[in-house]
């Protein structure tokens, strides 16, 4: 482990972005962390700031996330039509200033309309033009290079617990952090404005007509695999409690900083591996399936015990950044539109986040009590046909090269 951060931090001295990929880890996708789940946090707060109850808080969050949502179908096309640089810093400033609308704005049907824009462009801008600003940095190292976005994510995810803690214990406002939220994306705007980034990669001379999205089935199973590989763990992370305490376990939080310190692992050592040359495709084939048989675990051994164990080994397979993997992988693809297919990608992630838990709640409604082991049946469904299409993935490159050893002895 200490190897890979050693040439990782090698890699960035000698490349002449380093700042911008610096700012881009420890700012943008840091806070993309945070902003994950920061609103669940201060649920309770924020309700008595707009004077309603808790159930108008999550629709402010459903909405937001539809903006996003919304949002994510413009940002590739533009930034791959008018570059990197302008579109990120605009996407920091958008964040800024949702945070700031969520404790200045205290009617909550103005702060919802607000929120759908600031949040909806700028979140999109700021993740996925950053996604492919990074795989420009590091050309030779993407896949490692995206992969530890999802690390500094989750670092985001595990470092806000902390501050909530440290606000809480010295009696400070809850807005307080919205303000350093706030701050932190202006300073990083402001960061990334005066520095360099890559120049868009254009087509050749000789090339007149405009660059299109091609469908393979490699290309469509990728844009699906954005869908199985956020499903997967954005089910289990939101149903495994209920599972838990019909095993009796009264503190299931537990179990989630078991899965959030295999994730962070995990990270670490798919980034090792790709960096050794094993192939994305091969994790996107071989992951899904081991976290497969880890939720079946659940169900296999129906006892308190085996929740952590398989929390674990579920960290290690679903959480070691296969979207990432995914994006990496597509703009390898269509490098004149990087951009664009992590947007679809990205697209595909938030339809799985939003509609897996729907029909979640259509299980639990239907069968009851019952529902919580078919939900960890369902998670094992979408987490093999996660298997399948990275299966497919892996036969078209392997199909791929042997076309080219076949011109190469020509």
């Amino acid at each position: 482990m200490i190897n890979v951060t050693n040439e990782s931090v090698e890699f960035m001295v000698k490349n002449k972005y380093k700042s911008t990929a610096a700012t881009l880890y420890l700012g943008t996708f840091i806070m993309q962390g945070i902003s994950m789940s920061i609103l669940a946090q201060y649920k309770v707060q924020l309700a008595n700031f707009w004077k309603c109850n808790i159930a108008d808080v999550l629709s402010l969050i459903s909405i937001v996330n539809l903006g996003a949502l919304l949002f994510t179908l413009f940002v590739g096309p533009i930034s791959d039509k008018y570059g990197r640089k302008v579109p990120e810093v605009i996407g920091n400033i958008f964040q800024g200033l949702y945070y700031l609308s969520l404790i200045t704005i205290p009617f909550l049907r103005a702060e919802k309309v607000i929120a759908f824009f600031l949040y909806g462009i700028g979140n999109t801008f700021s993740y996925v033009v950053g996604s492919a600003t990074i795989l420009e940095i590091f050309p030779k190292k993407a896949s490692s290079a995206n992969v530890m976005v999802k690390f500094l994510i989750s670092l985001g995810q595990f470092i806000l617990p902390i501050f909530i803690l440290i606000v809480s214990a010295v009696h400070l406002n809850f807005k307080v952090l919205f303000i350093s939220a706030s701050l932190i994306y202006f300073i990083t705007a402001l960061i990334l404005s005066f520095s360099k980034f890559p120049e868009r990669q254009k087509l050749p001379e000789k090339s007149k007509t405009k660059t299109k999205l091609y469908v393979s089935p490699a290309i469509i199973s990728l844009l699906l695999i954005g869908y199985t590989s956020c499903a997967t763990f954005n089910l289990w992370t939101n149903t495994y409690q209920e599972l838990a305490r019909s095993y009796g376990i009264s503190q299931p939080g537990i179990i989630e900083s078991v899965y959030a310190v295999a994730g962070a692992i995990s990270v670490l050592i798919t980034s090792w591996i790709v960096a050794k040359g094993v192939r994305e495709s091969v994790i996107l084939t071989v992951y899904p399936v081991l976290t497969g048989l880890s939720l079946a675990l659940e169900i296999i051994v129906p006892k308190a015990w085996i929740m952590y164990p398989a929390a674990f080994l579920i960290g290690i397979f679903a959480a070691g950044g296969l979207y990432q993997l995914c994006t990496a992988l597509l703009a390898k693809a269509m490098p004149e539109l990087k951009a664009t297919v992590i947007a679809l990608a990205q697209f595909m992630s938030l339809v799985g986040n939003t509609s897996i838990i729907f029909f979640a709640a259509k299980i639990v409604q239907a069968f009851g009590k019952r529902g919580y082991q078919l939900i960890v049946i369902l998670n094992i469904v979408v987490a093999l046909i996660g298997g399948l299409l990275g299966l497919v993935v892996l036969i078209s490159e392997k199909r791929q090269d042997v076309t080219k050893s076949k011109r190469e002895l020509k």
